[in-house]
């Protein structure tokens, strides 16, 4: 039951949930933009907006949010599925990105 409370959550959250950790950080970590660009980007992390091996695969990012990847830091610990799968579809949705349907579990 949780997860499917989870994935009718996903659709409405991410644009509130996500462009908030985005931006401010979440689970005692900073917000992504500090890294990626208040718009996708990139400095010192990769750019978001536009890139294409994301949308080819949108799972990546969800992977590489929970377990981290060279400079990136892993927040599978510190935010919980409900802010992962938000902050993901955020990106996945956000400076031109567009996947069909969003990011679920």
């Amino acid at each position: 039951r949780r997860s499917s409370d989870l994935v009718a959550s996903i659709s409405k959250d991410y644009p509130t949930i996500g462009k908030q950790i985005y931006a401010e950080g979440a689970g005692g970590g900073p917000g992504c933009q500090g890294c990626h660009g208040a718009n996708g980007e990139g400095g010192v992390g990769p750019k978001l907006a536009g890139n294409e091996k994301l949308l080819k695969d949108p799972v990546y990012v969800h992977t590489i949010l929970v377990n981290g990847k060279g400079g990136m830091p892993a927040y599978g610990d510190s935010l919980d599925d409900k802010q992962l799968y938000a902050v993901a579809n955020y990106v996945l949705h956000e400076w031109g990105n567009d996947i069909e349907e969003p990011l679920t579990p």
